[in-house]
């Protein structure tokens, strides 16, 4: 069982890691939860969203993180239940910012705390355990931003394919956290302007901080999406021009060696009366007009600026 609890006055929080069937049949017995809730919280990955009853709300948020093994975002998954006096948390896996959070929480609990309407309400604590989890992901932005100010640079001095493979590890990325942000900061604004009498007043402003702070993260990402996409379509513009300058650089040799073909054909063929096919010295001087012409060919492509 993984089911644990704390209570500061009359505020209890219910947090249950990896939940089972038998943890919601006890959700069910305790709190008259909906039924489609709890099948929510057995479920796989849901989507982001808030749903609110006449005695609480249900919240399903995302919440992203860098997976080291796989090297790629993955995202964590915490489902909530908000009532008047309890907060009710549930997840599917281990959060270690939100174990780090409740065991700084139970420790609180301990000492005697005084009573505060405001602190001492579910929507309170919800408000502190978003903040918690959704500042976690700074990080993230931050190295994505370093990742594409790299690039940046790789872009223009290194058309290879390791660049065109980080592009593309990069625009995963930032396509990754757009994914996970976006529908946050419309479950967050509903909250913003929900006005439920299980939530204090004054938490308007709380929840419109952690609004502005989802809008900002936002907006800076899709600033990276954008310069991604720019620097793909430069990359690729500098790649299709240096394909197009070795094929004119062949095209040009090619050029340059059809007159020496069609003259060494001719010398084949056994011809009597060419030039020099008897000479002691013919091969040589035949050699040497064919490299010379060869060499002149080429000197006027380049004059040309045709190579």
């Amino acid at each position: 069982m993984s089911r644990q609890e704390v209570k500061i006055n009359k505020l209890i929080w219910l947090h249950i890691d990896q939940v089972t069937e038998e943890d919601t049949r006890y959700l069910q017995n305790r709190f008259r939860f909906h039924l489609l809730d709890l099948k929510d919280c057995l479920g796989t990955t849901q989507r982001p969203k808030v749903d609110f009853y006449p005695r609480y709300a249900f919240f399903v948020f995302h919440f992203p993180y860098y997976d080291e093994q796989q090297q790629r975002i993955r995202i964590h998954e915490l489902m909530v239940f908000a009532g008047r006096q309890y907060l009710v948390t549930v997840t599917n896996e281990p959060l270690p910012t939100l174990r780090k959070y409740w065991n700084s929480f139970v420790s609180k609990s301990k000492r005697a705390v005084s009573y505060d309407p405001l602190k001492n309400n579910s929507g309170y604590l919800l408000y502190k355990i978003l903040d918690v989890m959704y500042r976690q992901y700074l990080p993230i932005i931050d190295s994505t931003g370093e990742l594409v100010t790299d690039l940046e640079d790789k872009v223009y001095t290194q058309q290879d394919r390791e660049t065109v493979f980080r592009l593309a590890v990069a625009r995963r990325q930032v396509l990754t956290i757009r994914r996970i942000l976006e529908p946050q900061v419309l479950i967050v604004g509903r909250l913003v302007a929900a006005k439920y009498t299980f939530f204090s007043k004054d938490l308007e402003v709380y929840f419109d901080d952690v609004h502005d702070y989802l809008e900002k993260a936002l907006i800076t990402v899709d600033a990276y999406k954008d310069t991604i996409e720019g620097l793909h379509e430069t990359n690729q513009s500098l790649l299709t021009q240096r394909t197009n300058d070795t094929i004119k650089t062949l095209t040009v040799i090619s050029v340059a060696l059809l007159p020496l073909t069609v003259i060494t054909g001719y010398y084949g063929m056994n011809v009597v009366g060419l030039p020099f096919a008897t000479h002691d010295s013919g091969l040589w001087i035949i050699t040497i007009l064919l490299v010379g012409l060869f060499l002149g060919i080429i000197g006027i492509a380049r004059r040309q600026r045709l190579m």
